[in-house]
């Protein structure tokens, strides 16, 4: 695939310019104009005014009444900013390293480039604790999962190669943080009547999350194993071929979210064990000593500070209309797996193949998160290792893809403060034109100044002002 020089440079300034606003300093805190201070006809406005706009409904009317955020919300809401990403990619490259040492056939991908490739991780929560449940309970869930992974070919009558079918259950347990916990600082929301643990911390909240999942894991096929049956001359049968494992996985998940901004780091490491059984839940013969058996996997995740760009829109939202800037989120998620087993069996689809086992899978993500979006963003990977899909792990590939990643569950900050998207509300549900040249000076506003604060107290004061 031939990329010219110009269409390159603008692909990487895009991302520069991205990345520069990450760093931009917001210093002031949403404040009435001095004129407006003894209006008595202004009504307050909490941190959760906004969530129509951002979410399309109320997530969290358990914390309506409060301005503090709540610790079991956050802790909950981590467990879905480190699940594994949904995306649709168009014309995706997914190319070998090296010339092949049995050619792809018909039906196999014989381009580099693909129609699409698409990935759905589906986690249905079974068990989760509610607002007004025991503590212990809220920290958990348990889930019955659904991850299927699939790529359509550009050959003729455009097959889909056999695709990624794992289903089990998960559970989450986000036993330890550094909240300081005070019994008489709980609130009740007039809600649900249920018991809120405010998160006390000014700087940021520090967690650990105890993850384990059992899968079955095959391709949904049922054809001969090898391509070519010869011992010294075979690779895997990419069409039909016979993929089986099992496996469970366990390990922990470093968190910190930072107050007030959004931010949010994450890292963590697993520990993965496939098994099989001679009947129902099979490990395919020929996987022995080449799939691998034990894996280490390791992910990491930053998603730095809500950041602004494009010019400002107006939201109407009951029966007043302010004027907001567009908010946006980005993550930068790298992965790594190391296979650790007994690799003996293993032949890579190279023709000048050294007797690599190529153990080490690298995969690196550029998600960019507009907030206001229901289900959507926008997603660049890169990877280098065996192919991720099931029976095609000896064909030894370096990918990249762009497309839109996707969530049922999208992830919100959930210690991001709304507010800091207002810069003001309309007079008389004004209408008119916006000229961002002017900055705000052409717009009726009855209050104005933008939504920002350096900490959570600052804005916390002057939000309950308001």
């Amino acid at each position: 695939m031939k990329i010219s020089t110009i269409k390159l440079i603008r692909i990487l300034c895009f991302f520069l310019v991205i990345f520069e606003m990450q760093g931009q300093e917001e210093q002031n805190c949403i404040k009435l104009l001095p004129s407006q201070l003894e209006r008595a006809d202004i009504p307050p406005i909490d941190r959760y005014d906004l969530d129509f706009y951002f979410h399309g409904t109320n997530q969290s009317d358990e914390n309506k009444d409060s301005l503090q955020f709540d610790l079991f919300y956050t802790l909950q809401r981590n467990w879905v900013a480190h699940q594994e990403l949904g995306y649709f990619t168009l014309l995706p490259f997914v190319g070998s390293i090296g010339d092949y040492k049995i050619k792809l056939g018909e039906g196999e991908g014989t381009s580099q480039l693909s129609l699409f490739e698409a990935k759905v991780p589906l986690r249905f929560t079974i068990l989760k604790g509610r607002p007004s449940s025991n503590d212990i309970y809220k920290r958990m869930r348990v889930t019955l999962d659904y991850i299927p992974n699939f790529r359509m070919h550009l050959d003729e009558s455009l097959p889909l190669s056999p695709a990624d079918q794992r289903v089990g259950f998960g559970y989450d347990w986000a036993f330890w943080d550094n909240n300081a916990t005070n019994a008489s600082e709980k609130e009740k929301s007039g809600a649900y009547s249920a018991t809120i643990e405010p998160i006390t911390r000014l700087d940021y909240l520090a967690s650990l999350n105890f993850s384990f999942q059992v899968h079955h894991y095959s391709n949904g096929q049922a054809g001969f194993f090898f391509k070519d049956s010869s011992d010294n001359n075979r690779r895997n049968n990419y069409k039909d071929g016979d993929f089986s494992t099992n496996y469970f996985k366990f390990g922990l998940t470093y968190n910190r979210n930072y107050v007030g901004n959004g931010a949010l780091f994450q890292a963590s490491l697993f520990f993965r064990n496939d098994w099989g059984m001679n009947e129902g839940f099979v490990y395919s013969t020929e996987q022995n000593r080449a799939y691998g058996r034990a894996r280490i996997e390791s992910r990491i995740d930053y998603r730095p500070k809500v950041f602004y760009m494009r010019k400002p829109i107006s939201y109407k939202q009951d029966g007043e209309r302010y004027l907001l800037r567009r908010a946006y989120q980005s993550l930068w998620r790298f992965e790594a797996t190391f296979i650790a087993d007994n690799l003996d069996n293993f032949q890579a689809n190279l023709a000048n193949w050294d007797g690599e086992k190529y153990r080490t899978g690298i995969r690196a993500y550029y998600q960019l998160n507009p907030l206001n979006h229901r289900d959507i963003g926008y997603m660049a990977m890169v990877y280098y290792g065996r192919d991720y899909l099931n029976i095609r792990y000896d064909n030894i590939v370096y990918s990249f893809q762009l497309g839109i990643s996707f969530s049922l569950d999208k992830f919100f900050p959930s210690t991001y403060h709304t507010n800091r998207t207002v810069i003001g509300r309309m007079a008389n549900n004004y209408r008119g034109p916006y000229d961002s040249s002017k900055g705000n000076e052409n717009l009726p506003l009855e209050y104005e100044g933008i939504g920002i604060c350096k900490n959570k107290n600052s804005c916390t004061a002057n939000f309950n002002r308001l």
